[in-house]
């Protein structure tokens, strides 16, 4: 049964702020991602932990992975 305190949406949401507090800091010039390879390594470590708790949290709360996925990629798109 769907939690319906949460929608998807703000799931998403959540996974895209938190990520965004937590990642490393890098110059802006670097684009999108950074470009010294040890920060990159973090950059993502800390992607993938932050995706794996907002994911589980979607799934507990009755939604699929797949659509947290995709609704993950429109919330990203909607900040550019």
């Amino acid at each position: 049964m769907k939690d319906d305190s949460l929608t998807l949406r703000q799931f998403a949401e959540g996974f895209w702020n938190e990520f965004l507090r937590r990642r490393p800091a890098f110059p802006v010039s670097d684009g999108m991602f950074p470009f010294e390879p040890a920060t990159r390594k973090r950059y993502i470590e800390v992607h993938g932990r932050t995706y794996a708790v907002w994911r589980a949290r979607a799934i507990r709360a009755g939604f699929s992975a797949g659509d947290f996925f995709r609704t993950s990629v429109c919330v990203r798109a909607a900040m550019y």
